[in-house]
This record gives C-alpha cells, structure tokens and sequence, in this order.
C-alpha cells in the first residue's frame, strides 16, 4: 500500500473500513463460488466460506491497527536513514534530488503508457452496463449474508419479466474430469446460457460461440477452450477445432477458443451450454447459479434494483414456499 494511501487511511477510518468490508465480502464470495464448483450445496459453501474468515469485525480491526502501525514504523525509519545520509553528503543530496525528478517524470510517462494500453481497457464491451445479480435471502434464515446465488427458475422469471436489462446470463460451476486426452485431469468447467459472451461483448479467437439451439435439451454437447488451454493440449486455436473431448464421461466437440487472458468467471478453462431441461427449469429452491446481465441504456444499478425487488415481490406471493423473504440486489 502506497504511503500516501496509508496516510488517507489514519484520518479516514469509516473509508478504510468500507474497502475492508468490501474486500472481505469479496473473498467470501469467490470462496463461496470454488466451494459450490467442488460439490457443496450453496448453504454449506457460505456457511464454509464465512467459517474460514472467522469474526469479520476483529479481522477488520487487526487489519487497520497492522496497517496504522507498519505506516508509522516504516516512515519513521525511512525519515532517520534519509536526514543521516543528507546530513553527511550535500554533494549526494543535489544528485538524489535530481535524479529523483528524473526518474519520476520518466515513471510517470511509462505509467501513462502502461495505463493506457494495458489496466483500463477492460476485455469486455461497455463494462460499466455489467452488473451481477444476487438474491438477497431472508435473514431470518441467512442471518448476516446480503449476497446470495440464484436459482434456475428464478433466473428465468428475471429474465422475462425485468425492464431494466437488455440480457442476463446464467453461470453454473463445475470441475470436471477431463478424459480423452493424454491423460485424466480435472478442469474448471463453466456452464453458461447461450448469449453469456455475447453479453460480455467477447469473441473467440476461432470457431464460434454458442447459439440458442446448442442451449436446447440434448444439444448442449459443444465447448469453448479458454487460449491457455488450448494452447497446453492442442497448441494452435484452428487444431483444436472439431477435436472430441470428455467431461464426466460425456463427449464435447470443440468449437470455439477465446483470446488470451480470457477466464471469466474465476479462472474458468472452458464453457459449455446450461441446457436446462424443463425439470431443471423449474427448479426454486436449489441456488447455484450466478446471473450477469447487461443494463439498457438509461438504466443503472439502482433503477436495476427497485425493479428486480418489484419482481422478487410478485414471486413471493406466486411461490410463497420458495420465495417468500428473497429479494434481488443488482452490483459487482
């Protein structure tokens, strides 16, 4: 953490906080998501991930004191050597100075480069429309949790009836073993609805992406690589196409690789169709999926939110059993 930073956070302690909450939240989350791809229902992944960071409220506070104090320590040292060195050589004074402005002015141009060309562009299409969208579950049941996964029915009613998104995506986890290579593996599987790249604004470096009819019953038998994939089991993106391979002792034909650096969501190595079946479509109660979507134009997150909590409002009166307590929250 930058000095300055340090500096922002001993006389900002509620915005320090907040980025610790958030940061916290975010790594419950993503363990959250790698517990229900290895097998867990999504109560015990939460339930597992909350338990492994233990009291949020005491980590927070170690976090803040460890990071005041280290500031302190580490400025008060670097203050003594600086003034002792300065004090002994005038001459070294004047070379460090001019040294230091020069090699300020250079990094800055460097990271304006850097910057420019490589951290904001992100690899997606107008990512400030891209939202996630939770479930909030009852607290009665999920005392403490604001951030739930959702289930494939509601996904569904979500999708049909908002006004705030010009599409949503479902994504289902997976690890499956990899057979019909060299050797048995286990590879991250994700498990997308037909429109998820396009959603992303993301095209494959070769072949193609999923259609509609590859998301029907029975035909969701075709996968996208990710490139380091496909570059460790069949180098160039053109030989891989057309290439059989098993997930789960089920066979996949291989028809599209994605560019470099493409491993959305959580270090993904290859997607494939959700391909509901209708029972699975009317799935309520099993939470497992995490949904994307895309604002319309005009729309934002707040707007996204007051109108999923309108739909959430009319299941729980259809689907009192099931749905009775769950809201939606629209974010990152």
């Amino acid at each position: 953490m930058s000095i300055l930073r340090r500096i922002t956070n001993l006389f900002h302690r509620s915005k320090l906080d907040q980025e610790i909450e958030a940061e916290l939240r975010s790594h419950i989350e993503m363990r959250t998501a790698d517990n229900i791809a290895a097998g867990m229902s999504p109560e015990e992944a939460r339930r597992d991930a909350l338990l492994r960071f233990g009291n949020r409220a005491v980590l927070k506070e170690r976090v803040t004191a460890a990071d005041a104090q280290m500031f302190l320590y580490s400025l008060w040292q670097d203050l003594r050597y600086g003034l002792r060195m300065l004090r002994k050589s005038p001459g070294f004074t004047t070379v460090v100075i001019l040294t230091l402005g020069l090699g300020i002015g250079a990094n800055t141009a460097i990271f304006s480069v850097v910057d420019a060309v490589m951290l904001r562009p992100l690899p997606f299409q107008n990512p400030n429309q891209l939202v996630v969208v939770w479930h909030t579950p009852p607290q009665k049941s999920f005392p403490g949790v604001h951030r739930f996964v959702v289930s494939p029915a509601n996904y569904i009613d979500w999708r049909r009836q908002n006004d705030v998104f010009a599409a949503m995506s479902a994504i289902g986890f997976n690890r499956a073993n990899l057979s019909g290579m060299t050797e048995p593996e286990s590879v991250q599987q994700r498990l997308v609805s037909y429109n998820f790249f396009s959603i992303l604004g993301v095209l494959p470096i070769a072949g193609r992406t999923f259609t509609a009819a590859d998301d029907q019953p029975g035909h969701g038998n075709v996968a996208i690589l990710n490139w380091a994939f496909c570059q460790a089991h069949f180098g160039a993106a053109k030989n891989a196409l057309g290439k059989i391979i098993e997930l789960d002792d089920k066979a996949y034909t291989i028809i599209g690789v994605m560019p470099p650096r493409f491993d959305f969501p959580f270090q993904a190595q290859l997607w494939t169709p959700l391909a509901w079946t209708d029972n699975e479509r009317a799935v309520r109660g099993n939470h497992n999926y995490i949904v994307i979507a895309r604002l319309k134009s005009g729309a934002d997150e707040a707007k996204a939110e007051a109108d999923m909590n309108t739909i959430s409002s009319r299941l729980a009166q259809q689907y009192p059993t099931d749905d009775a307590g769950w809201g939606a929250l629209a974010g990152c």
